[in-house]
């Protein structure tokens, strides 16, 4: 008897385009979602790094017993180091022994595509008329900017209250290109209590 043979069948070039048409389709509508949750990754560790530098300046100056300067840093857009400072994205605290001023941890860059809202309305702390601009003086050099930065600073007081004048002091980290607050834009907001130096957090 003859041993039969079935012809094995592939698949068709209408089946192949189908299916890479469908994996398009579902790449294309996973990827915004992942962006999105990773954009509000970057922004919730960047709050996260602040609060933790606040906290950690306030505990210094109580463990010292010395003031603490907490600078907050406008620097030039990402990858541009030459550029004009734009937007605030970096975090460093000093600890002020007589007329020396020694760093207390390294210059903390946000995540990319994370700076402070430059609203007022949503940042007191970038109000000049609560705490102006200041331009760095010679030996103030930064990694990576020398220089060209420009910075806003207060500190915290041995007993661990603050310079900041009474009321409302607060910062909002915000994703850059996003929509505005008022559209429901996602956001991470420190209040400082300029009294006592402690701090408090509002996400949505």
């Amino acid at each position: 008897m003859k041993e039969r043979f079935r012809k094995a069948r592939g698949f068709s070039l209408i089946e192949l385009l189908v299916v890479t048409a469908i994996i398009s389709l579902l790449v294309g509508l996973a990827v915004p979602a992942v962006n999105a949750t990773l954009r509000s990754s970057h922004l919730g560790g960047s709050g996260d790094a602040l609060v933790g530098q606040l906290n950690l300046a306030r505990q210094t100056a109580l463990s010292r017993s010395l003031p603490v300067e907490m600078r907050l840093y406008k620097l030039p857009p990402q990858g541009q180091a030459a550029g004009a400072p734009t937007s605030y994205r970096a975090v460093q605290c000093f600890l002020l022994e007589g007329t020396n001023s020694v760093p207390v941890t390294r210059m903390q860059n946000f995540a990319q595509s994370v700076n402070c809202s430059s609203n007022v309305s949503e940042s007191s702390l970038l109000d000049d008329a609560v705490l102006p601009e200041k331009s760095p003086v010679a030996g103030e050099d930064i990694p990576g900017y020398g220089l060209n930065y420009r910075y806003r600073s207060f500190f915290f007081k041995p007993g661990g209250a603050t310079s900041l004048p009474n009321g409302d002091s607060y910062v909002t980290l915000v994703l850059e290109h996003d929509k505005a607050l008022s559209q429901g834009a996602n956001y991470f907001t420190i209040q400082i209590d300029p009294l006592s130096g402690r701090t408090r957090t509002f996400r949505p």
